[in-house]
C-alpha cells in the first residue's frame, strides 16, 4: 500500500475510533480495544491489552501491536517471560521478535515453548534475524 493510501486509511480508522470511543460508556468493548491496539502502538497497548490470569500480565498476542516502541516490547518480554507458564508461551509468534527490535530474535529464541510453537519459530525467526 502506498503512503498516501495508508495515511488516508489510518485517518478514517482514527475517526471511527474517536466516534465510537466518545459514544461508549466507561470502559472499551473488545472490538474498540482491538482498534486501539492496531492504531496506537504502546499507548493503545497500555489502555487496551487483554489481561490474563493473576498475577496480572498482558497478553503476548496484544504485544505484537506495539510497533512504535521496541524498547518497551523488549523490557516487557524480559520481565514477563521468565515468570510466564509454558502454556502462555504458546501464544508467541515471530512478530514479537520483529517488534522487539535488534535484541528481539535472541530474546525469543532464549525461551522454551510448546512443540508447535517451536516449529513455527524455527521457520520464521531466520527470516527476521
Amino acid at each position: 500500500m502506498d503512503a498516501a493510501t495508508r495515511t488516508a486509511a489510518l485517518a478514517r480508522l482514527e475517526a471511527v475510533f474517536a466516534r465510537v470511543a466518545a459514544a461508549q460508556a466507561p470502559g472499551f468493548f473488545r472490538a474498540l480495544e482491538g482498534l486501539d491496539l492496531a492504531l496506537h502502538g504502546r499507548a493503545g497497548f497500555e489502555r487496551s491489552a487483554r489481561v490474563l490470569q493473576m498475577p496480572v500480565r498482558p497478553s503476548f498476542g496484544d504485544l505484537i501491536h506495539v510497533d512504535d516502541d521496541p524498547g518497551f516490547v523488549t523490557s516487557t518480554l524480559e520481565r514477563l517471560m521468565p515468570a510466564s507458564p509454558r502454556s502462555d508461551r504458546g501464544q508467541f509468534d515471530a512478530r514479537l521478535a520483529f517488534v522487539a527490535g535488534p535484541r528481539g530474535p535472541a530474546l525469543v529464541r532464549g525461551h522454551t515453548y510448546h512443540s508447535s510453537s517451536k516449529r513455527e519459530l524455527a521457520a520464521h525467526l531466520p527470516l527476521i534475524a
